[in-house]
């Protein structure tokens, strides 16, 4: 559907409406520009029928985020957010993680290939400790390198997240294992993906993992991915 025909719906409260989808699949004729995105967060301010948002590799501007952001601060009724495939800037990272501070609707957040650095990987880990909604957070295949680690305090005290996806993160074995540390904390927390890049044979980061799962019986999934690393002789 033409991004004008969703907006005028949005716009509008169709009841009908009650899911925004978007493919842009590269191609420029699908891009969305950061008027149409205005409009949008506008309208979804007022709008109490949509209950999906899923915009996929549009290349939406760094001000179309921001305003969509703000407007889920006000939005009662959006459930499920999904923003694959468009580039992230710290701006527009820092105005979805003050969203997640203060939404207390949203369930499903899914930002996987969208370049966040190690700063926005920061900035959205502060943010997760303050939400109480959220119970899938999908951050893989970006860029946060190493600041996955501070996603070890929100494994640790977050109370309603389920899923938590930052696989195909660049991190080593250190930072592995203080996630890990931090799953064996946690109580309700029901599936954890992370990408390692180690050597197959580091026995201290196995060990770990099966100490947690051994003991935690509320996890159903611990998924490790590995690029083995033969050690240095």
């Amino acid at each position: 559907m033409a991004m004008h025909r969703i907006i005028r719906r949005v716009q509008a409260n169709d009841p009908l409406m009650r899911e925004v989808w978007k493919f842009g699949c590269g191609q420029s004729s699908h891009k969305i520009t950061s008027r149409h995105a205005r409009l949008l967060a506008q309208a979804l301010e007022t709008n109490t029928h949509v209950r999906e948002i899923g915009i996929m590799a549009c290349e939406i501007p760094s001000r179309g985020i921001i305003a969509i952001a703000q407007a889920l601060c006000v939005n009662q009724s959006v459930q499920v957010l999904q923003l694959p495939n468009n580039p992230l800037n710290v701006e527009a990272v820092a105005a979805l993680a003050n969203m997640i501070k203060v939404n207390t609707v949203l369930r499903e957040l899914k930002l996987p290939r969208c370049g966040i650095n190690e700063e926005g990987a920061k900035l959205i880990a502060a943010a997760l400790l303050e939400n109480s909604s959220l119970t899938v957070v999908d951050l893989s295949s970006n860029e946060m390198g190493r600041s996955v680690v501070h996603f070890a305090p929100v494994i640790e005290r977050n109370k309603t997240l389920l899923f938590i996806n930052v696989s195909s993160n660049l991190q080593l074995s250190p930072e592995m294992i203080i996630l890990i540390d931090a799953l064996g904390k946690n109580v309700t927390l029901r599936s954890l993906h992370c990408y390692c890049l180690t050597s197959s044979s580091d026995t201290g980061m196995w060990a770990k993992a099966a100490y947690v799962v051994a003991r935690n019986v509320i996890l159903q999934s611990l998924l490790l991915e590995i690029d083995d690393v033969p050690k240095s002789p």
